[in-house]
């Protein structure tokens, strides 16, 4: 019986069928410039993509219910007692959900009435007694708050993409508001709004190196979604008790440019006033330093707007004004102003002074013309005209007048001009004072402050500083 030699095994491995790889694997594979790409496109402070978050949060005290909130790269979901309540898919938008977050806005001033609802009269009373099913169930419901609480916080959803944040209400109310960075994280803060921290990128800690400056912050304050979240300010202590408290430095503050947190802080808690925490504190670490660092934040309201500053009137201004009021002035009617008045406003400036028209030189009639007949009759020809043209010559050699130069008249000055637009912008208060921009329109107004209250560092502790890094940056 013939005996066959084993087939090499270098041979018997080309003969084994090749399996192609599946389009799956493949497409999931990602090159290195596409990871570093989507990378700086995220942001180098933030956690991956696949990372899915979640947070707690009791609304209402400790008799009320505990929401959770979860989230991933694409999908936000609202669920409390483990029923899900709502869901958001922000597939569309082409952007990953940097962070989310549950907490509260200020009611009244900040967004429609319309979209709110107040449900304590109805819970209040039995179930027998509520119109449920009535046709003015929705009728009767009051679109604000009661007269006695004219300032109620209301939850809300806070969602942060790459470059835009959206906020939903239980109402249904939503809104959406650009974002100037990218959301590291996000807390809320007592009594309503937002305590953010935006990521900082390698890139911009060596710029501001090597040109010598100071890196923008890094923790901001959103208590309004109408406007642009505003740098956490820094004092030298806090007076008194939230709702009543003021800056020991309030007066300084007022007047200087703000003065920012450190931006190499890093937030790793914040409390507000609920059932965990009574008080406001804020832990932060500094890495570089291994130090950690135990703040009090604060709310106050930002002081209203000061009125434009004014100049004291010209004397020219305020004799024009006396002669205006003398009974030898023009007077106009109040219903139907003059025209003239509606072409040249008056302006709290004296007017420029305007160029006096030259007067016109007296011009010769033809008849004065040297080669021209002393009149013309019906019977001129045009062969007697054209005998004059021998004389042209005679009359090139005559002197000429000077031209005279017609100079442009302005109906307004620029000062005018600019008067009047003041005027359409601030209303009648143009006419009384000149407006002037004050310094402190120019700053950076804020609403919450943090005072540093102790500090820690983690020299002989490295296990401790380990941890801590690990878990909150």
């Amino acid at each position: 019986m013939a005996q066959f030699d084993p087939l090499p095994v270098h041979l018997y491995r080309k003969r084994q069928p090749t399996i192609a790889p599946k389009l799956d694997k493949v497409e999931d594979s990602e090159s290195l410039l596409l990871q570093s790409i989507k990378s700086a496109l995220r942001g180098t402070g933030v956690s991956s993509l696949s990372t899915v978050h979640s947070s707690r949060v009791l609304i209402g005290g400790n008799d009320g219910p505990e929401q959770e909130l979860t989230w991933n790269d694409n999908h936000v979901v609202l669920s409390a007692g483990g029923v899900v309540k709502k869901k958001w898919s922000f597939e569309l938008e082409g952007q990953p959900v940097q962070w989310a977050c549950i907490g509260w806005l200020e009611e009244s001033g900040s967004f429609p009435r319309k979209h709110f609802s107040e449900r304590q009269d109805s819970a209040s009373r039995s179930p027998f007694e509520r119109p449920t099913f009535g046709p003015f169930f929705y009728a009767n419901q009051k679109s604000g708050p009661p007269p006695g609480k004219r300032d109620s916080n209301v939850s809300a959803v806070f969602v942060f993409l790459r470059s835009i944040g959206k906020v939903y209400f239980d109402s249904g109310f939503e809104h959406t508001f650009a974002l100037p960075f990218i959301v590291r994280k996000a807390w809320p803060v007592t009594p309503h709004g937002l305590l953010i921290q935006r990521v900082l990128e390698p890139a911009e800690l060596y710029e501001a190196e090597l040109a010598g400056e100071d890196v923008l912050p890094t923790i901001f304050c959103l208590s309004n979604p109408f406007a642009e979240p505003s740098a956490v300010g820094l004092t030298s202590g806090i007076i008194g008790n939230a709702g009543s408290a003021t800056l020991m430095d309030e007066a300084e503050n007022s007047t200087k440019p703000l003065k920012p947190v450190p931006p190499h802080e890093v937030i790793l808690w914040t409390s507000y006033s609920g059932p965990n925490s009574p008080h406001e504190i804020v832990i932060t670490l500094d890495s570089s330093k291994r130090r950690l660092t135990v703040w009090r934040y604060v709310y106050i309201k930002p002081k209203d707007s000061p009125i434009p500053l004014g100049r004291t009137r010209t004397q020219n201004l305020a004799h024009k004004k006396r002669q205006s009021m003398s009974s030898n002035s023009r007077r106009t009617s109040s219903v139907f102003p003059d025209m003239f008045d509606k072409l040249h406003p008056t302006s709290p400036r004296p007017p420029s002074p305007k160029p006096p028209f030259p007067e016109l030189a007296d011009l010769l009639p033809l008849s004065k013309l040297p080669g021209m007949a002393p009149s013309l009759s019906t019977t001129t020809t045009m062969a007697s005209l054209a005998s004059g043209s021998s004389n042209l010559n005679h009359l090139n050699s005559q002197p000429q007048p000077e031209p005279v130069t017609k100079v442009r008249r302005n109906s307004l000055t620029r000062n005018d001009l600019s008067v009047t637009m003041n005027r359409m912008v601030l209303g009648s208060r143009g006419a009384d004072v000149d407006v002037l921009t004050p310094e402190e329109h120019g700053r950076m107004k804020t609403c919450l402050w943090m005072d540093k209250l102790h500090e820690i560092e983690l020299d002989q502790t490295e296990s401790v500083f380990r941890r801590i890094k690990y878990f909150g940056l």
